[in-house]
Parts: structure tokens; sequence; C-alpha cells
């Protein structure tokens, strides 16, 4: 069965514009790359999709005829448009996910372990990028201008740096790319990090990428903030009992039941046992939580694949990932390249493909 010539010949008798958005050229045979082209002009031209009879008296290319003339005669199944694309879709993915792993089985032996990772992570960046077919086409009709306030939770949120700025702001949009820029030590990570915790006091959960502070002195510095003290108090170990108290409670907020864990240290008053008994007894809340990725030699295929494993474990609670920052991330292709600003421009863009796809 040929499925690109049922997709065509069901395109051309429905002339359905959101088939039309996500049929790939690749997705077909090279016989059809000439009906394609037409179809293409045809749209580009008169701004809709043609049918039959529309290519055929736009038409002057005798094979381009003789293959309409075949495609509408085409006995084709009882199944409707977007199932048959689905298939054709599908069949593409198969044949081009072996294409690449045979590729990959070529240079395995050769690649060490993080090589590894990475090429099966480029490998699904690779394949998404080509099946991309997440298009729609909205008429005027189908976006509603007046929205309840309900409504507008599930898209935007308060980044809760303070009032006055979420009130101006009204919240951020949760496919929404936001670029902090600064000197150094002008306090773009301190900002990121207020972020994150705001994230986490509103009962949602974000992610942190550090690529140049290490993963403790991140948290640390979140730790810091929820609990109302000095960073450097404890960087240097130099707590009050009073600090310490206030982040104990603070640390035994994250976990359920970890009052019990907390009550018990108020006894004791033993900080190191109090960690060791909440990290080793004590469940994380499912669905309330800061996680942070450390990671020097971070790439693009590998922050799309941690934002995939968390946006499946936590759905509509993960609510920011953050990148500490943007001109480290590694890209294949533009190594040692991290002032060179086209460079950051790509990084960029991809960052805003991951914050509409998540």
């Amino acid at each position: 069965m040929d499925i690109g010539a049922i997709v065509l010949h069901k395109l051309l008798k429905d002339k359905s514009l959101d088939a039309w958005a996500k049929l790939r050229l690749a997705f077909l045979d090279p016989a059809y790359s000439s009906l394609y082209s037409a179809i293409n002009k045809y749209y580009t031209t008169y701004n809709c999709i043609p049918g039959f009879d529309d290519l055929e008296v736009t038409s002057r290319d005798t094979p381009l005829t003789r293959a309409l003339a075949s495609l509408k005669d085409l006995e084709v199944p009882e199944v409707d448009l977007d199932t048959a694309l689905d298939a054709l879709i599908d069949n593409y993915t198969q044949n081009e996910t072996l294409r690449l792993i045979d590729k990959f089985l070529d240079k395995i032996t050769l690649m060490n372990t993080e090589e590894i990772k990475d090429s099966l992570s480029g490998l699904l960046m690779s394949l998404d990028e080509k099946t991309h077919t997440s298009e729609t086409i909205i008429l005027m009709n189908n976006v509603n201008i007046f929205v309840e306030t309900d409504a507008e939770t599930h898209i935007k949120f308060p980044l809760g740096l303070n009032n006055t700025f979420d009130a101006a702001i009204g919240g951020a949009f949760r496919q929404e790319l936001v670029l902090l820029g600064g000197k150094r030590g002008a306090g773009k990570s301190i900002v990121c990090s207020n972020i994150v915790a705001n994230q986490y006091e509103q009962g949602n959960t974000s992610v942190y990428f550090t690529i140049e502070m290490t993963a403790a002195e991140t948290m640390q510095r979140m730790m810091a903030i929820l609990a109302g003290v000095d960073h450097v108090a404890i960087r240097q170990n130099k707590l009050s009992f009073d600090e310490i108290l206030r982040l104990a409670r603070a640390r035994a907020a994250m976990f359920e039941n970890g009052q019990e864990a907390f009550d018990a240290f108020v006894v004791h008053q033993n900080r190191f046992k109090f960690e060791a008994d909440i990290n080793r007894n004590y469940k994380l809340k499912a669905d309330n939580q800061i996680i942070v990725i450390d990671d020097r030699s971070l790439s693009l295929a590998a922050l799309d694949l941690h934002l995939q494993k968390i946006k499946a474990q936590f759905g509509d609670k993960f609510t920011v990932a953050t990148v500490d920052y943007l001109n480290q991330i590694q890209v294949p292709g533009m190594e040692n390249c991290m002032y060179v600003w086209t460079n950051q421009f790509f990084i960029s863009k991809i960052l805003k493909e991951y914050a509409r796809k998540y």
C-alpha cells in the first residue's frame, strides 16, 4: 500500500490546510516531489490548498498531468486524512530511526560513555526536528480574546520575584524564554535562584542547570533564600542555632511527613543526625521539588533529554527551567566560541523551541 499516494489523494480531495501544514516532502517517495512542489506553488500563489481540478488547470507539465490522473483514479481505503498522515509519518520515522541507528552503530566502538549518551540524545533531537508536525492552523473564530482568570492560570504563572514585578507583567507565559544579561557579579544567578525558590514556595517544581557553580553551592543558595539565612554563613559553616533551626524547618518541609524529623531534631539538636534521618527515611514531595543538574559540559541534546524526563514526571507542575548560563552550553562545531554572539543567538533560538515544546 502506497501511504504517500493515499495522503496526497485525500489532501487534494479535502483541501485540508492542517494536513498540509504537517506534510513534509521528506515523508513522501521522491516520485511525488514534482506533485508536492505543484501543491506548494499553488498554495503560495493563492493561499489555499488546490483540488485535483485546480492543479489540472494550472499545470502544463505532461508528466504531472499523468501523475494527477493516476492519483485521482486511485482506490483509496475508508480512512480519514489525519489517520493516513499519521501512518505516513510513522513509516518515515521508523525508516529514519533505523538509518540513524545504523550510522550510530558504525561508530559506537570508537565512543566513550559520554559520547554515546550525547549521540543518542542527538539522535532523538534529529528525529524530533525532522518529524516536528505540531503546527496548528488557527482561524479567527478559534481564539478567545476574553479569558477568565481561572483559565489564565494554566498558561501564566507569577515568577515570584516581587509583587510589583508580577503585577506589572501579569505573570510569565509557560512558553516564554526570558534572558537575563549583566556583567560578572551583577546578580544573574541570584535572580535565577530566587525564581526557582519562589516556584517551590508556590508548590511547583523547577530545575536549575548549573554549569559554573557546583550543585551543592546552588542548592545551599536556594536553601538560604527559603530559610531566610545568610548564604555566606552556610558556606563558612558559621551558623547560629536559630539559623540552623530555620534551615532544618525549610529542609523538613521538602519531605512528606518531614515535620516528624524536625520535631525529633528540636529534641536532640544534632543537625547531622537530622539530615541523615530525613534523607534516608522520608520521601520528597511528589510534585513540589527543586532539581539541580550540575553539568560542566551541558549540551543542547542533554538539556532536551533532561527536560523531557522532568516534564514526563511532573507535568504541569513543572513551571521553570533555568540555565546558568547560556553561552557555556556546548554545541557541536561551536566549541570554544562562548563569546561569539551568533552562537548565542543560535542557542537562544533552540532554548525558545524547548520552552514551547515543554
